[in-house]
């Protein structure tokens, strides 16, 4: 019941076991009920693909199987909060999961399979028996005329126990990996897949790899039972015992889409799961799920968001720290193609264009022609709408319009067609424009003859969306207009309804520029770590962006004030700085004043620490400006309590070199790690005092 609006209905049963009376009552066999929607889903989407059809009724033209079938690409699933695999042969090569599978037995393996002829699955078997897994396997009779058999008793010797019987079969296709080693990864292997060339190659199978230490156990118990039932003898493994629970590493997703990504990390040894907390960066609450394995899927995911994930082992012993953070960014939405494609506002040259919204667009490209001819006339918008000019009266157009997203483009739709309206409506003339301010500007024109109204639209020079108004005379004041930006604008003539001329040559204006005034008077009030810097405040001013640095440094560090003064914090003592300021008078980018003439100012000097505990002048930092990490050193005269700290620029603590510790007398050096190119302070503090050096990464 995968379609059932109740997850919890959805069931797979798989296995070896086939329908039969023998099958079910006397033959060997292992068969599974697993209770999972996705799991359910994947087989169902391999069914349809051999039906055809979703429905009832098969559709033999569309159906494929064997070598014609296609791999669906849903192999990994956690259920249960346990990793399981799943492959259809022959889609999705299932031999090299097999031979995976054996090849990651550390400590015992165990197989049992019907038909085993595959000489490579007998080779990888035997090679993990001579690395010192301990291997035992039953095979049926039906297997001994091939390939793998003479490999099998020849690796194995007494190992290998041959099933024959005249009447029953021994039916099970499985391994059974470290089932007594809970440190490594326990797993088993089932389904309809004989270890056979014609399995993976042609024949329609499913196959499961159960990463769980229980079923392991529970397959190995009855493995053990026919195993003895057939004369042979196992030896008991001995558990694992683990020591602590390691930190994983190697962090990093993959198969990221819009909704969901694939998180992975670096094994952990003697791990039995994992935790794994994931969040949108800059958030506070984490979303926490478990994995088995050393990945997992999330979904559910925001489009075009930046997430950060870590991850804890849990061993035999307790669970480890959590591993650092990895982050990685979700895609945007898919794009589709636009639909409801239609035209509106028709007049003798020129039409709006129109469409239905795509969610996740970006932008929009539109092409245009004459219905007939090869040449399309291109234009871009920003919305689902886009009025175009300069059409030939009385003529058919078609039109097409294809979407942009962050993820790509939709390809262009089908196309729509409609007709201009024939012409008798003659265009306006003497274009211009007067009583031009920051923000609005009166637009001027000769009167047509005949002309009832007209339609104006304007737009910044190299944008491409218009704003429109109309007028009945030969003038209109448009407002709202961004300063110092120049414009452009079209006047259109409208005769009636039905009757208008298209839109003239473009008329030029610019307008007005914006003024702020640049700050004057600036002081400064000074200890051996700050400085209040102030200026006399600009009349319209509603911030200030404050540049300073040591005197002769190249670069400058910038910070901003809502106010005339600024306390810049973390300086080093008995330095020379300089600083200047420039006034930002509203939110429009180009009303800021120049920046004023730099001013000086000299940090007071400090008594350093006491000779008792630090050599004077051995505080060093080198190199310094640094490219890639930083090594400090000091010598300390007698032995003193000491703490050393990475600060930012804003006094914020980056990194605790040395978090007060006792250290002895003598020369101690460090490399501190910084990431990002800046202005940062290193502060020692040695027996009660502190002393602070600037570094600078580049």
């Amino acid at each position: 019941r995968s379609n059932s609006t109740n997850p919890d209905d959805a069931v797979v049963s798989t296995g070896s076991e086939d329908w039969g009376i023998t099958q079910l009552n006397t033959d060997r066999n292992n068969l599974l009920f697993i209770q999972d929607s996705s799991l359910a889903h994947a087989y169902l989407n391999e069914f349809n693909m051999m039906w055809g059809d979703t429905g009832a009724a098969p559709n033999t033209t569309l159906s494929k199987f064997g070598p014609y079938k296609t791999d669906l690409g849903a192999h990994i699933f956690h259920i249960g909060g346990k990793l399981v695999e799943l492959y259809f042969s022959p889609s999705d090569a299932t031999d090299s999961h097999i031979q995976s599978a054996i090849n990651s037995a550390n400590t015992d393996l165990y197989f049992g399979v019907y038909d085993f002829t595959v000489a490579a699955d007998a080779n990888a078997i035997v090679a993990r028996k001579t690395a010192g897994v301990y291997t035992a396997g039953i095979v049926d009779q039906y297997s001994n005329t091939g390939a793998a058999y003479p490999i099998l008793t020849g690796g194995l010797g007494s190992s290998l126990i041959t099933y024959a019987s005249s009447s029953l079969v021994y039916h099970h296709k499985m391994v059974i990996v470290d089932p007594s080693n809970s440190c490594s990864d326990p797993q088993v292997l089932t389904g309809s897949h004989n270890w056979t060339t014609s399995a993976n190659t042609k024949n329609d199978e499913n196959t499961l790899i159960i990463h769980n230490d229980t079923i392991a156990n529970i397959y190995y118990q009855a493995f053990y039972a026919d195993y003895n039932a057939l004369g042979g003898s196992l030896t008991a493994i001995a558990p694992c015992i683990t020591v602590g629970c390691g930190s994983p590493i190697g962090l990093f997703a993959t198969t990221i889409t819009a909704s969901s990504a694939l998180l992975n990390w670096g094994t952990v040894s003697g791990a039995i799961s994992y935790t794994i907390q994931y969040r949108q960066v800059g958030t506070s609450t984490w979303s926490t799920t478990t994995s088995a394995a050393d990945t997992i899927t999330v979904s559910g995911l925001t489009a075009s968001t930046n997430y950060e994930f870590q991850v804890s082992a849990t061993c035999a012993s307790g669970s480890g720290s959590y591993s650092s953070t990895s982050d990685f960014t979700t895609l945007a939405p898919p794009c589709s193609v636009p639909t409801g494609l239609s035209a509106t506002g028709i007049t003798s040259a020129s039409a709006t264009l129109i469409w239905d919204a795509v969610s996740g667009a970006v932008s929009y490209s539109i092409q245009y022609r004459p219905v007939g001819t090869s040449i399309w006339s291109t234009t871009t918008s920003a919305v689902n709408s886009v009025t175009i000019s300069g059409l030939t009266p009385g003529t058919a157009y078609e039109f097409q319009v294809e979407v942009g997203c962050a993820s790509g483009t939709s390809g262009f739709s089908g196309s729509s067609i409609f007709t201009t309206l024939a012409v008798t409506c003659p265009l306006p003339t003497g274009l211009s424009a007067s009583s031009i301010t920051m923000t609005s500007a009166q637009l001027n024109w000769s009167a047509a003859a005949g002309a009832g109204s007209y339609s104006i639209s304007y737009r910044p020079v190299g944008t491409s969306g218009w704003s429109y108004s109309t007028a009945a005379g030969t003038s209109v004041v448009v407002t709202g207009l961004v300063s110092a930006t120049s414009y452009e604008f079209q006047v259109q003539s409208i005769c009636s309804a039905t009757d208008s001329s298209g839109y003239t040559s473009s008329a030029l204006f610019t307008t007005l520029g914006l003024s702020c005034a640049t700050p004057i008077g600036l002081t400064s009030a000074v200890t051996a770590t700050t400085a209040t810097l102030s200026w006399t405040a600009v009349t319209g001013a509603v911030s200030y962006h404050i540049n300073y640095h040591v005197s002769g440094a190249p670069g400058w560090s910038t910070v901003t004030s809502f106010t005339n003064s600024v306390t810049l914090t973390l300086l080093p003592p008995a330095t020379h700085l300089q600083f200047e300021v420039q006034s930002v008078c509203s939110s429009v980018s180009s009303d800021t004043s120049t920046f004023s003439t730099i001013a000086d100012f000299t940090t007071a000097a400090t008594t350093g620490l006491p000779v008792t505990s630090l050599l004077e002048n051995s505080f060093v930092i080198y190199p310094n400006p640094v490219t890639q990490d930083a090594a400090i050193s000091y010598s300390l005269i007698s032995s003193s309590e000491v703490s050393v700290t990475v600060y930012d620029l804003v006094g914020h603590e980056i990194n605790k070199v040395v978090a007060a510790e006792p250290q002895v007398a003598g020369k101690h050096s460090y490399t501190i790690q910084i990431a990002t190119p800046g202005v940062y302070f290193i502060k020692l503090t040695c027996g009660g005092e502190s002393t602070v050096r600037k570094v600078i990464k580049l």
